[in-house]
This record gives structure tokens, C-alpha cells and sequence, in this order.
């Protein structure tokens, strides 16, 4: 039933929920570790292909939830337990063929106290959504969702909007429809023997029958119920225009909208990309690709990787940190440029710092500026929006000259290569800039076409200077994206998942691929 109602096309939602699975034989990691693979693996053999659910919005159960008439109370998750099911969930996309859906937002339930068709008991803790929600977003799950709310209080539902930007009030609506039903069909739905969502189905008839003052009174009612939840969760209001848009926007489109949808692509493209090459924006260095090191872990880093990597003929390394501030993961990759620059002396090594005020001494421990210059970077990219202000950019740019780096600025996604940028580069003389095609912090994502516009600029912009400018392109690309980026006027390529093989071989055979894509032309 699930896998053709989405092939149908009208489906926009599911709730992958495997709750009756959630069964602890006893306490610890390796427990919940199995329990949780057996949720993932049965909520993901309801999908039959990747593609056809690839648009659809997620939300996936960690838990048991509430219910009444448990023998035992329901199991609360911890914050760990959380971050637990995030990696396993992921990980068994991957093995089910559904890598793609990591880069998809994805919403998350568990139980957060509320009491599924019956009152509250003691206060919920759905305040406890937030730091769940924080725990995970890292993995593409960027909401709690709140369940069981069928008599919660209003202000239950307004604290929980912390951590979850949804909230489900069916049953709530549910008992509004009974109560405002005429009472010959109300008394027949609460017979006291059966739940009133199993008793609806069978009145249908008699539904169908009521009176125009009668139904009048029903939509009145769910009218002023949906306002007052709107306003309790704030909830952004839609127009009557915004309303049918939604209601009969599909997800779906016909053979012949995504026929004209590419068209106007291509002719985007066209218009944007030269035929020809152009020229490479540093005449002092040739188009190269960047091995990105942020995935892989140091035992592996230091093993067959690198000296297949430098046989293929990687020169350049692209090495990531996050302060788990600026960017939700907290990683290092100093002690990766440490033994790069130990054992491959001849490489050039960038370091792209994602990290807020990264020339600032912090915990009692030297900038991270200072850490990588004395691991052996070759260059630093800061992120302007990381700094505060294009002053404080500018003591980093500063600091990094001083530190015998070249400095580089970071062009993310939200950015516009506008007059201030222009004029930070110009004034500040800077010859290196990278520019993201996916944004920061999340692995996984989709590269933003938008990005050729950017590389376009920037490379414009060293033309018109009249001096040599290295446009370095950062995630998301793949082996038909790096062409346009090349075509835009990229000349260095960092990236990872394209070159990723199943061993070394693979790996090296990726590698000479993508070589080939970047040098045409030159």
C-alpha cells in the first residue's frame, strides 16, 4: 500500500514508525545499538526505491511513545541515545541503497512526556527537545516532532516549539470534531467500548446526511480550534492565495514540466558558461583537484591512502576544522597536516577554518591560525561571517600574512560576490578564495548550481584587477558539476566522496578521471 500510494504521487509525508519494535532486552550501547538496526531495517523495507521517495519529508520514530495502558512507563531517551540512532539511521540508509536521502532534512519523534489519548500526567519535558535536536542536526535531522498531544495543555505545546517544528494536535482535533458533532452521532462515537478515531469511519453515512446548520457548526468550531494552535505554536500565517498554492501544489511533476524545467536550465547554462575554456584565473599554477581529508579518519589517513593519492599525482590537500560553534561538528585536522607536511614535504596544504574568530587564543591553548602554521600549512580561508565583521576579517587576514600563510576568504552558499567582497579582496590583496558549493557544517548535501554564478564573478573579478587569483570550489561537486565549475572558471577542486572507492584501486582510477575532466581545455 505504502510503496504505491508514493508511486501515485499525491503522498508528500510518512512517518516511518517502528515503535512496536523498540524492545530492550537489557541496558547499554551494544543493546539499543541492535534494537535500533532492527527499527531501521524494518521502516526501510516498506521504500521500495530511493528515487521515487527522495522528495518525500521523513519523520522517523526512535522510540516507544506514551501510550496509555503500558504495563511500564515508556522508555525516555537520553541525549546519547539520540545521537545513536542519528549515526545508525544514516548508516542504514547507506546500506539500503538510500545514501541520497542523508542530504534530506529529516524530522525525528521520541517521547517527550506528552500522553498519547488521554491527559498529561506529571509536567512533560518537552523543553528536552532542543538539546535533541542540537544533538543531531549535524545528521540531517533538524526537528523533534511532538506526538500524543490529544488533551496537552496550550502551554505544553508553545514550550515544545523549541526543539519541534511540528507538532501533532490530530487527536486534539479529533475529540473538537466529536464534541461539535450533532449528540444522536457524538454518543454513537463514544461508546465507551472503542477509541472515537475507530468508531468515525463507521458513522460515514450518517456524516454525510447532517444538516447545513449542523456542519456549519463543525467547521466553525475546528475553524477557532486551528487558530488558536496557529497562534499557541506561532505558526507562519498563509494568505488564501498561499493556502491553495500549498493544498494543491504536488511534488511530482509530468514528463513534459520536468522537460521544460531542464530546457530552461540549459539555456541558464548557456548563458552563464563561456564554450570556449577560459583563461585560468592564476597563471602561475594549473587546474588541480584538492584531496579533502575531513572524512577520512586518521588511522586510515595514515595508511595506503596518501601514497596511492600522490602516486595518482595529488599535490594539493584541503584539510577541514570546526569548533562545533561556527559549524555544528567539532573536528581537527592539524595533526593530518602535521604528517602530511612530514611525510609528503612536497605537497601544498590548505587549510579551510571554519571557526569562529579563529586568530583568538581560546581555552589557553594558541589560535587555531597559530596551530595549523606550526603543523605545516601552506594556507588558511576564514569565514568572514565567523569573524563578526569584515574588521575583525581583516586582523585574521593580517595575522595569517604574519604567520607566513596565504591568507584566503570563504564564499559560502548565502553569500553575494558584491561591492564589499570585491572591495576586501582588492584592498586586503588577496590571491586565494574558496568558494562552497554546499553549505557548511553538513556532509552529504546536494551541490547549489547557483555556486557558478560566484566562480563566475570571482573569476571576472581577477581579470579585471589584472592579477592572478586562485578560485578554489569546495563540496557537493561530482564528475558532471566539476566540469561546469572548471568551465565557470575554477581552477582548484576539493572535494572527497568523488574520488572514494571501494579500495585503493578504485580510488586511483576516480582520481584520474577527474583529472582528465579538469585539464581539458587548458
Amino acid at each position: 500500500f505504502l510503496q504505491q500510494a508514493i508511486k501515485g504521487g499525491g503522498l508528500t509525508h510518512v512517518v516511518l514508525d517502528g515503535s512496536d519494535l523498540f524492545d530492550l532486552k537489557g541496558p547499554g550501547r551494544a543493546e539499543l545499538t541492535r534494537v535500533y538496526e532492527r527499527m531501521n531495517a524494518w521502516v526501510l523495507d516498506l521504500m521500495d526505491s530511493p528515487l521515487d521517495t527522495f522528495l518525500k519529508d521523513m519523520e522517523v520514530c526512535i522510540s516507544e511513545l506514551n501510550y496509555v495502558g503500558k504495563d511500564s512507563e515508556a522508555y525516555v531517551p537520553t541525549t546519547e541515545d539520540i545521537r545513536l540512532f542519528a549515526e545508525t539511521y544514516n548508516d542504514a540508509l547507506v546500506a539500503h541503497g538510500f545514501a541520497a536521502h542523508i542530504a534530506r532534512p529529516k524530522l525525528f519523534i521520541s517521547n517527550l512526556g506528552t500522553c498519547h489519548h488521554s491527559s498529561d500526567g506529571v509536567k512533560p519535558w518537552v523543553e528536552r527537545s532542543r538539546e535533541w535536536r542540537d544533538a543531531v542536526k549535524g545528521d540531517g535531522f533538524v526537528s523533534a516532532v511532538l506526538h500524543g498531544t490529544s488533551r496537552s495543555h496550550q502551554d505544553i505545546l508553545a514550550a515544545a516549539t523549541v526543539g519541534c517544528h511540528k507538532v501533532n494536535v490530530a487527536g486534539d482535533f479529533l475529540d473538537t470534531i466529536v464534541d461539535n458533532l450533532p449528540l444522536r452521532l457524538s454518543e454513537q462515537v463514544r461508546d465507551g467500548k472503542t477509541l472515537p478515531k475507530k468508531m468515525l469511519p463507521l458513522i460515514r453515512p450518517e456524516m454525510d446526511e447532517i444538516s447545513a446548520s449542523e456542519t456549519e457548526k463543525l467547521y466553525g468550531a475546528l475553524k477557532e480550534h486551528c487558530g488558536r494552535v496557529l497562534n499557541t505554536i506561532a505558526s507562519p500565517k498563509l494568505s488564501s492565495m498561499d493556502a491553495n498554492y500549498f493544498q494543491y501544489k504536488d511534488y511530482e511533476f509530468s514528463d513534459m514540466q520536468v522537460g521544460a524545467i531542464l530546457a530552461q536550465v540549459r539555456r541558464e547554462l548557456s548563458n552563464l558558461l563561456p564554450n570556449a575554456p577560459r583563461r585560468l584565473a592564476d597563471s602561475r599554477e594549473r587546474c588541480a583537484f584538492a584531496a579533502s581529508m575531513i572524512e577520512v579518519p586518521y588511522e586510515e589517513f595514515r595508511g595506503p591512502i596518501l601514497d596511492a593519492l600522490w602516486d595518482a599525482g595529488i599535490r594539493h590537500f584541503h584539510v577541514d576544522d570546526g569548533d562545533g560553534v561556527f559549524v555544528p561538528r567539532r573536528f581537527s585536522g592539524v595533526e593530518k597536516v602535521r604528517y602530511l607536511r612530514e611525510h609528503f614535504p612536497g605537497s601544498t596544504i590548505h587549510a579551510h577554518l571554519m571557526v569562529t574568530n579563529p586568530h583568538y587564543p581560546k581555552d589557553g591553548e594558541f589560535a587555531e591560525l597559530q596551530q595549523y602554521a606550526e603543523a605545516g600549512a601552506n594556507a588558511a580561508a576564514i569565514h568572514i561571517r565567523a569573524c563578526g565583521s569584515y574588521r575583525e576579517a581583516i586582523s585574521a587576514i593580517k595575522i595569517i600574512r604574519k604567520l607566513k600563510l596565504r591568507p584566503g576568504i570563504v564564499v559560502e552558499t548565502s553569500d553575494s560576490v558584491d561591492e564589499n567582497l570585491e572591495s576586501l579582496i582588492r584592498e586586503q590583496e588577496l590571491d586565494w578564495v574558496v568558494v562552497m558549493g554546499v553549505p557548511i557544517g553538513y556532509g552529504g548535501q546536494v551541490f547549489q548550481y547557483s555556486t557558478l554564478n560566484r566562480i563566475s564573478r570571482l573569476h571576472d573579478l581577477a581579470g579585471r584587477l589584472g592579477r592572478d587569483m586562485l578560485v578554489e570550489c569546495d563540496g557537493g561537486l561530482n564528475f558532471q558539476n566539476i566540469e561546469l565549475c572548471r568551465k565557470a572558471g575554477g581552477q582548484l577542486f576539493a572535494g572527497w566522496s568523488i574520488i572514494k572507492g571501494q579500495n585503493v584501486d578504485e580510488m586511483k582510477g576516480k582520481v584520474e578521471a577527474v583529472q582528465g575532466i579538469i585539464s581539458m581545455g587548458e
